[in-house]
């Protein structure tokens, strides 16, 4: 995180303020942040999958469970 303020930065460095190290601080923060809500989304999608996996195994083993009741129908 440091590295990508200090990236942004240097990009910027010619429109930075005359007092940089609150803008530094500043950029950091939202760094910081845009991380933290990567993370977050990360997780929330890991536990959609997660549940998205258990509905679809739970629907193939009741598939399962029809067509072993349809083999056990008399002809």
């Amino acid at each position: 995180m440091v590295a990508e303020t200090f990236q942004i930065a240097w990009r910027k460095w010619d429109t930075l303020p005359e007092l940089k190290f609150p803008w530094l601080v500043g950029t950091a923060r939202k760094v910081s942040g845009n991380h933290v809500r990567a993370i977050v989304r990360r997780r929330k999608l890991v536990n959609r999958l997660v549940l998205l996996q258990g509905v679809t195994a739970n629907s193939a083993v009741e598939q399962g469970d029809r067509f072993a009741a349809v083999a056990r129908l008399p002809r």
